[in-house]
């Protein structure tokens, strides 16, 4: 996810980015392949009024609109199209790899 966020902040900013995965998903562990969660700050919404901010909560909040079900596939693709748009949307389409 580190790497992930890191990709999008700068794309954001105006940088060329390449985005370099030698695995077949994006997310790290947090993908379809290792199926680790994203927990953030609010561990599972177990510590009151702690929350991420950012990218992580942007991608977070985009899962629960789409994927309501936590099906790692679905959250595979809500993490690629956050990729792709960030790369297009900055008109640099070929800049995420």
């Amino acid at each position: 996810m580190a790497g992930l966020a890191a990709a999008l902040s700068a794309a954001r900013h105006g940088c060329r980015v390449v985005l370099m995965q030698d695995r077949p998903v994006l997310g790290g562990n947090a993908s379809s392949e290792c199926r680790v969660h994203v927990c953030g700050a609010d561990v599972h919404n177990s510590k009151p009024n702690m929350r991420e901010t950012g990218i992580l909560e942007e991608l977070r909040m985009e899962n629960l609109y789409r994927n309501r079900n936590r099906n790692y596939s679905i959250w595979d693709t809500v993490l690629y199209e956050a990729a792709a748009y960030d790369c297009q949307s900055s008109g640099r389409s070929r800049a995420c790899g």
